[in-house]
């Protein structure tokens, strides 16, 4: 299944991360996230590999514990190295230092999941625009290459 976005989260974020993915989904964009999308017994990391590999973008929800997070370091590893388009959120109060190193020096966005949908409106508008661009440029490269 194809998606516009791959949320990475830590398990105890599980909350907020469902909550930015049902909000992002009412909006319009397709998400992938491991609640949803994965039952007891399946195999984590071939499931996650080729989830990364068919979504667009991924969000990679900054907290405390994403760091301390053996599958979102992996995940954000194989998404650098697939050479997706990351969107580092810091969720809440979390602090902007708790980045990991491998993407200290993107631009990220806060979410303050308790202020309503403000926030996540915004997180939209970014990815869509980012979506839409690249959709443009696709189509461009098509009809050149005709």
């Amino acid at each position: 299944m194809s998606a516009d976005i791959f949320i990475s989260h830590s398990r105890s974020d599980n909350e907020s991360a469902l909550k930015i993915a049902n909000t992002l989904e009412k909006m319009g964009l397709s998400v992938w996230i491991d609640q949803k999308e994965m039952t007891v017994g399946q195999p984590l990391k071939s499931l996650i590999d080729k989830a990364l590999e068919q979504s667009n973008s991924i969000i990679a929800l900054i907290t405390p514990s994403f760091n301390e997070s053996n599958y979102c370091q992996y995940e954000l590893k194989m998404a650098l190295e697939k050479g997706k388009r990351i969107f580092p959120v810091i969720l809440n109060n979390t602090n902007p230092n708790n980045l990991p190193d491998s993407i200290r020096d993107l631009q990220a966005i806060k979410v303050d999941i308790n202020s309503g949908d403000k926030d996540l409106k915004n997180l939209y508008e970014l990815i869509d625009s980012k979506r839409s661009n690249w959709s443009k440029i696709r189509e461009y490269l098509i009809n050149e290459l005709k």
